[in-house]
């Protein structure tokens, strides 16, 4: 099929963002097929690298560029590939954590013009809850089981490259429901 081809780095979270015209969506399953062609280090920090982004956002993350503001303002979690100093790229699950984001290594020395199709099933604690966690498999075999996540209203995607690389991503999938009118969400818990 088609892929969306990412070109170049913005040295910032900005990139394609496709808002949701749904309001109160929670996430059930996530399913991308995604590669990069290229990733180099980060002009700033030449130990460093990520492409790829996809990542799953709430209401906050702006759908269109300004100053100050990025996608990681209000995201739930997503994918991404990542170079680090042992110049292997990793493709790898950003979790979103209030005090500071984790990765968790879904796949470890990917291969470039390799596709990965990636599935993430989600879990929702209940209503009266904005946690859960999230099961993901790569190319059919699951990698990581229970990542913990904190759920925001789904309300748009985003695709986009950190740092200087050419990425590829198609086939984007994602299942939702409405969910209940009283639903906790993590903005009502405050300095979540």
């Amino acid at each position: 099929g088609y892929f969306l081809e990412l070109n170049g780095s913005s040295h910032t979270h900005r990139g394609f963002a496709l808002s949701l015209r749904a309001q109160n969506l929670l996430v059930k399953q996530l399913r991308v097929s995604m590669r990069y062609v290229e990733c180099f280090p980060d002009q700033h920090d030449h130990h460093r690298g990520a492409v790829g982004y996809v990542m799953l956002c709430g209401p906050d993350a702006p759908t269109h560029p300004y100053a100050g503001h990025s996608a990681i303002d209000d995201f739930m979690g997503g994918l991404r590939f990542s170079l680090r100093e042992n110049e292997q790229v990793s493709l790898k699950w950003l979790q979103y954590n209030p005090e500071n984001n984790q990765d968790h290594v879904l796949v470890e020395g990917t291969e470039p013009n390799t596709t990965y199709l990636v599935d993430a099933t989600f879990q929702h604690e209940s209503v009266t809850s904005c946690l859960g966690t999230v099961d993901i498999s790569v190319n059919g075999q699951t990698v990581a089981e229970g990542i913990p996540i904190v759920y925001s209203p789904l309300r748009s995607i985003h695709l986009y490259n950190y740092g200087p690389a050419i990425s590829m991503i198609g086939g984007i999938e994602i299942w939702s429901e409405r969910a209940a009118p009283n639903q906790v969400w993590k903005s009502d818990l405050g300095d979540y």
